[in-house]
């Protein structure tokens, strides 16, 4: 994707490097005294959050207790509000001008320079000379764990120093030296002087899954250099090895433009390739444009927009959230880079949704494209949404609309996916914008996300997703456990999407077919037909997951504004109120809901049929 940029144009866009290109700093007054009055509004506003905020100490007790308890937000909940108040600050003081934040910013500087360790608990293990082993409950004070959030925290402070130096300098200027010091002994040498983080790509090993780490952490890595160091080498060689690294990551990619991460990730995916692709062709004035001509690099950044929903509802298939908070102007501008008209109008509706117009963001350069590309993305019109049918036919993904009506999608893939969840054959279903049947996509994480406990956690499991169990079987993880021969076709008005699933369950469940048929009869209903055979006769449940009231009815369950209709002779009907950890809660507001249908005879060949249809 990137042979065509040579050293020579590196070095040609580099000689042409102007910072100044990029966003302004606090001295450059009229840009920012230009904003519009809403957009200043709501970024005091976040500010405001953090007017009488406290720095506490980030204890040795708070980053062991992840090994202790396997949970996160002990360390992770205070290390992520400190950057947060960071980002807040820095652009609320870039507004006032007034030196009014300059005190409290200066001292989170101080104590994220105070910090041991920049890194997360969970990822102490990401470092250069074996990685992928845990090596204890502390960081290792003689190697630097360069992970996402160090990274983060790096980019984050370089930002800070180009934003607000002189006025730092004003302070002290032994603290923008700090700053810069770490950022050299954290940041830059190690990701100048060794190629052996995994996420580099340069060292692979057997099972390691390439995904959204490598974007992520050299989007900030390559932020950190290009805003913080001066020598030319260096900066070349970073963005040689950036190039290096993003290309292996493309690579990956199938043709489709597919994230199997999932639309959660997609931010932090190939939204993470934007990031450096637009420094790069901000910093250089337009030179280093690898934009141009780019295809798969479409596809990639228009897999959003395939998978939307309504508003900043999209299908959360593997570890993402149903609701995802995009930066709207940062799609807006990989749709515009793009030439992509339906990222553009997925932009104007998620910035229409959104309670705030530049919602706060601790990633600093998404925070600067929320406050400068406001204005410009407020006065776009309201574009129609496209109704064409999706099939993302290397990721076994469709997706089929219609207006003021269902709204389908389903998946096949493989349980060897990268977030996986043992889900095969999932699908969800809207109606008029209202969830019917969901995915509930993923909860808080824990250390039993990332080991052998993976598919004992409800959200990642079979039994929690629109699918049956065959005697018992939930799905078995693994990439040779897919789907197989799924088709997408069209009938007249209707869209289809057929696949085998057996291929995703263990032998021991004595399956041997299941196909399930899958359809959008346009103004009429969502059906889902399936045909089974089986080696004994089988006991047979299925379960759909609703964050709608179940009711019992004569046709079958009323789901809100739908009914899911079956032959209610043939199941035996319950449900239960599934119990949600404050990440599910931020979603699912009104609860969820797991509606078992038990087969009452077993079967050696099945057929049954569900159909939704409006109330």
């Amino acid at each position: 994707m990137f042979e065509h940029c040579t050293l020579k144009k590196i070095k040609d866009g580099y000689s042409n490097r102007n910072t100044s290109k990029l966003f302004p700093t606090i001295e450059e007054r009229k840009k920012w005294d230009s904003l519009s009055d809403e957009v200043k509004r709501a970024v005091l506003s976040n500010a405001k959050r953090y007017e009488d905020y406290e720095l506490h100490v980030l204890t040795l007790s708070m980053y062991m207790d992840y090994f202790k308890t396997g949970g996160r937000q002990t360390y992770e909940s205070p290390n992520f509000e400190r950057r947060e108040a960071l980002s807040a600050l820095t652009v609320a003081e870039c507004i006032e001008n007034k030196g009014e934040y300059l005190p409290k910013i200066a001292d989170i500087l101080w104590a994220i320079c105070e910090e041991s360790t920049w890194s997360a608990p969970s990822h102490n293990y990401v470092l250069p000379d074996n990685a992928d082993v845990h090596v204890g409950c502390l960081p290792d004070p003689d190697k630097q764990i360069f992970d996402l959030f160090a990274s983060e925290t790096g980019a984050l402070l370089a930002w800070v120093l180009y934003l607000l130096r002189k006025k730092l300098d004003e302070i002290s200027p032994l603290l923008a030296r700090r700053v810069e010091k770490e950022l050299q002994t954290r940041i830059i040498r190690p990701y100048l002087e060794c190629d052996t983080y995994l996420w580099m790509l340069y060292v692979l090993y057997d099972g390691v899954l390439i995904n959204n780490w490598t974007p992520w952490c050299t989007s900030n890595a390559l932020m950190t250099l290009l805003l913080t160091e001066n020598d030319e080498e260096k900066c070349v060689k970073g963005i040689e090895k950036a190039l290096f690294s993003l290309e292996k990551f493309v690579a990956t990619y199938p043709e489709d433009g597919g994230c199997d991460e999932g639309p959660g990730y997609w931010n932090k995916a190939a939204g993470s390739l934007f990031d450096c692709l637009y420094l790069l062709w901000m910093v250089s004035g337009g030179v280093l444009n690898l934009f141009e001509n780019n295809p798969k690099l479409k596809k990639m950044a228009g897999y959003i927009a395939d998978v939307h929903i309504y508003e900043d509802h999209f299908v959360s298939y593997a570890d993402g959230d149903e609701k995802c908070g995009f930066m709207p102007q940062k799609v807006y501008q990989f749709g515009k880079m793009t030439d992509n008209p339906s990222m553009i109008s997925l932009a104007v509706e998620l910035y229409r949704s959104m309670p705030t117009p530049v919602p706060l963001q601790w990633n600093m350069f998404n925070y600067l494209q929320g406050v400068f590309l406001c204005d410009e993305l407020a006065a776009e019109p309201e574009r129609p949404k496209s109704l064409e049918d999706v099939y993302l036919k290397d990721l076994n993904i469709v997706c089929f609309r219609e207006e003021n009506g269902f709204f389908f999608s389903a998946k096949g893939g493989h349980n060897g996916e990268s977030h996986n969840h043992t889900d095969v054959g999932n699908f969800v279903v809207y109606y008029k914008n209202t969830p019917i049947v969901v995915d509930m996509g993923v909860g808080n994480y824990t250390s039993r996300h990332w080991g052998a406990e993976r598919y004992k956690v409800m959200t990642q499991r079979t039994a929690y997703h629109n699918l049956p169990m065959v005697n018992g079987y939930e799905q078995a993880p693994g990439e040779e456990f897919a789907a197989r021969e799924m088709r997408y076709f069209t009938e007249g008005d209707s869209s289809y999407v057929t696949m085998d699933i057996v291929g995703a369950y263990p032998a021991k469940a004595g399956i041997h077919s299941w196909q399930r048929t899958c359809g959008l009869i346009r103004g009429k209903m969502v059906q889902v037909e399936e045909k089974g055979e089986f080696a004994v006769s089988s006991e047979i449940e299925y379960h759909f997951i609703t964050p709608q009231q179940p009711v019992l009815c004569a046709e079958g369950v009323i789901l809100g504004s739908a009914v899911l209709c079956y032959d209610i002779n043939n199941f035996v009907c319950e449900w239960e109120e599934l119990e949600l950890d404050i990440r599910l809660q931020g979603v699912w507001q009104n609860g969820l809901y797991r509606i078992t249908l038990k087969c009452k005879e077993k079967y050696k060949t099945l057929y049954e049929k569900f159909v939704f249809l409006p109330i």
